[in-house]
């Protein structure tokens, strides 16, 4: 005879536990004070699957990357990443073939450029700086972790945006051009229909633009305004002796974060670029749509009383593909404290012990291929719901699990690297499923 019955858990009606930040941790420890099942002495045979889930996804974080351990100082509050960013003079198309030597007096220019040019490395804030304390620094924390999650797509952004304005500052010649004090300000941005943007906001007298075909001094709309006079003087894009167009070029790690952008692979040719890093990724923004907003920006001249106008140029990349940022692969729900027919599933392997991969087992009890739409999703809730028991593909248990006192549930999330890492969740917000078991008693 073959029956039913369905167990549902909450992380609402149990103890909640929470990390070394205060961090609550999708996890559940099932205390029972009988059987789940009466009568399981009865019970041949049993299977079980998981029906129905809802787990909240605020916390999981839209990518990752490696922490350069070297170069981070404990002491302080942000931490160096594997990921580096610099800009060089002239068309993508062009460095795609051969460097383009910075001759433009915008530059710092020297016949050794190519051996003091200067590249950026990735650097970021660390988590949980006005967090608990724990005995250890969040920085140490993170540095021993190996790795920095990016909370959000912005954080992320605001990372890669950072360190290609010091890119640009570092090379731009400041003794030779007008200089307005900070540098052009650039800016990603996700759209409406998950494309990735670039904004250029050419704030100073140095016109430090992405290459474009469209984008020159001649339309590139700019101009002081005295308010005292009301008298508008165009400045200073049309003088081609501080407009000058660059490539973006990354390290594999940031062109790995954002895949769908259009990147030109190219051998690196520069001395201060990352040893280890044999290419260097060209950023094709020749491919990129463009949009002109005249007037985008005002800013205050400095020591003076005038205001200057500006353009702010777009670059949007019809081909990209936002939630390509994440490198979550897959979801699973862990049950402990029981025995079972495990999953097979290669986590947290190197290349060297691929072969162990294929017969590493965790206690996995299901896994989700997350199909988000756009990198909004991953923060809502996922939902799971399943009507029939037969499609849940249902695990074979020993009967003796349902005399089970102490079952503890946990989820974790799968890296595109394969690593298994703990999911958060925000408090207040309970993770909850449940659980359907089919049962063959004997006759």
């Amino acid at each position: 005879m073959t029956e039913y019955f369905r167990v549902n858990v909450s992380s609402a009606t149990s103890v909640p536990v929470f990390n070394e930040w205060g961090d609550q941790k999708a996890e559940i420890d099932m205390q029972l004070p009988g059987n789940l099942l009466a009568e399981a002495d009865s019970v041949e045979r049993a299977r079980m699957g998981v029906m129905k889930m809802q787990v909240p996804l605020a916390k999981l974080p839209i990518t990752s990357m490696s922490i350069d351990t070297d170069r981070s100082s404990p002491s302080s509050n942000y931490v160096k990443l594997n990921g580096y960013i610099t800009v060089i003079p002239g068309f993508p198309s062009q460095n795609a073939i051969s460097p383009t030597p910075p001759t433009h007096p915008v530059w710092n220019w020297s016949s050794t450029w190519t051996q003091n040019w200067n590249v950026s490395q990735l650097e970021t804030r660390v988590h949980h700086i006005n967090g608990a304390e724990i005995g250890i620094s969040p920085t140490v924390f993170e540095i021993r972790k190996g790795y920095h999650e990016f909370r959000t797509t912005m954080e992320l952004f605001k990372t890669i945006e950072t360190a290609i304005n010091n890119a640009i500052s570092q090379n731009v010649d400041t003794t030779a051009v007008p200089w307005f004090g900070s540098i052009p300000q650039v800016r990603l941005r996700v759209n409406s229909d998950n494309i990735i943007s670039i904004d250029v906001y050419p704030t100073e007298g140095v016109y430090t633009m992405p290459a474009h075909s469209l984008v020159n001094q001649d339309n590139i709309l700019s101009y002081t305004h005295d308010p005292t006079s009301d008298e508008k003087t165009p400045y200073p894009a049309g003088d081609g002796n501080v407009f000058s167009s660059y490539t973006i070029c990354v390290s594999s790690s940031v062109a790995n974060v954002l895949p769908s952008l259009p990147w030109i692979k190219r051998k690196n040719f520069l001395a201060n670029w990352p040893a280890d890093e044999e290419y260097m990724w060209m950023l094709d923004t020749e491919q990129a749509y463009l949009s002109f907003q005249p007037d985008g920006f005002q800013m205050v001249v400095p020591y003076t009383s005038l205001w200057k106008y500006g353009t702010i140029v777009t670059y949007n990349f019809p081909e990209s593909d936002a939630i390509e940022m994440t490198d979550i692969e897959s979801i699973i729900l862990v049950m402990n404290g029981t025995a079972f027919n495990q999953q097979v599933f290669p986590v947290n392997f190197t290349p060297s012990s691929a072969v162990a991969a294929q017969i590493g087992t965790i206690p996995i009890i299901e896994v989700y291929y997350p199909a988000w739409d756009k990198p909004s999703d991953k923060t809502s809730t996922l939902i799971v719901k399943r009507d029939e028991f037969s499609n849940t593909a249902p695990i074979n248990i020993n009967p003796s699990l349902l005399k089970e006192r102490t079952i503890k549930f946990k989820l974790f999330y799968i890296t595109s690297k394969g690593e298994m890492r703990e999911i958060l969740i925000p408090r207040e917000s309970p993770f909850s499923f449940q659980i359907a078991f089919e049962l063959t008693r004997r006759t």
